[in-house]
């Protein structure tokens, strides 16, 4: 009876050892798991701030201004011209071509109404250029400055760039021109001599205002701009 107890006894204990072994346990391991997962940032479904892009502002792009070059008079090419050549900017001389030229011509329209505007700098052009320079008493190079392509933009008439240049046919022209005779003797018409104008470009009869002359009877004697 008495061993029976002690048994009973024993078995009890060993029970209580094991409950309470089991409670250590659980209770620790549950502290454990409580503490990671309190410890542990939650990243998930979080996205990250996205970085601004760098802003780049390009430098301004400034066109170096045109510089005139200088050209020797004896450089200037004859008219009429075998070729044109791309103007490269100012000073605009015979033979030149380009959006310069073309500029150059709408500005002399005003003042020489029968300019042909195509932009080549051609026989008519150089004899209107020649007659404003020589009547503005400056060397009649046929070389156009920026300041005298300026000068002739801003001029509502002829007398604003000097005396004695005339937009249509010069009065002396007929004068001129019956100066001009033939191996008979006869003196020549206005119309004879604009003829015989026409590809004799060494003329000394070849002016501006001889240009302009044959142009008003309908006679282009440099045929070109």
């Amino acid at each position: 009876m008495v061993n029976q107890q002690n048994r009973s006894n024993m078995v009890r204990r060993a029970a209580g050892i094991a409950a309470l072994a089991v409670l250590a346990v659980s209770c620790g391991g549950s502290s454990d798991g409580e503490e990671a997962a309190s410890s542990t940032p939650a990243t998930e479904g979080v996205e990250a701030p996205a970085s601004a892009a760098p802003t780049t502002v390009a430098a301004p792009v400034t066109e170096a201004p045109a510089v005139e070059e200088p050209v020797d008079v004896a450089d200037i090419p004859a008219v009429p011209c075998a070729e044109y050549v791309a103007e490269t900017g100012y000073p605009l001389k015979p033979c030149d071509s380009g959006v310069l030229v073309e500029t150059l011509q709408r500005d002399l329209e005003s003042l020489f109404p029968t300019i042909a505007i195509d932009g080549l700098y051609g026989g008519q052009t150089f004899g209107f250029i020649q007659q404003i320079q020589t009547a503005s008493g400056t060397a009649a190079t046929g070389l156009v400055s920026e300041a005298l392509a300026q000068q002739i933009a801003s001029a509502e008439t002829l007398d604003a760039l000097g005396d004695g240049v005339v937009t249509t046919a010069d009065p002396d022209a007929d004068e001129a021109a019956a100066d001009v005779t033939e191996g008979d003797g006869d003196d020549l018409t206005t119309e004879q001599v604009c003829n015989d104008l026409i590809g004799n470009p060494e003329a000394e009869e070849l002016t501006g205002t001889m240009i302009e002359t044959c142009a008003d009877l309908g006679i282009d004697i440099v045929g070109e701009g």
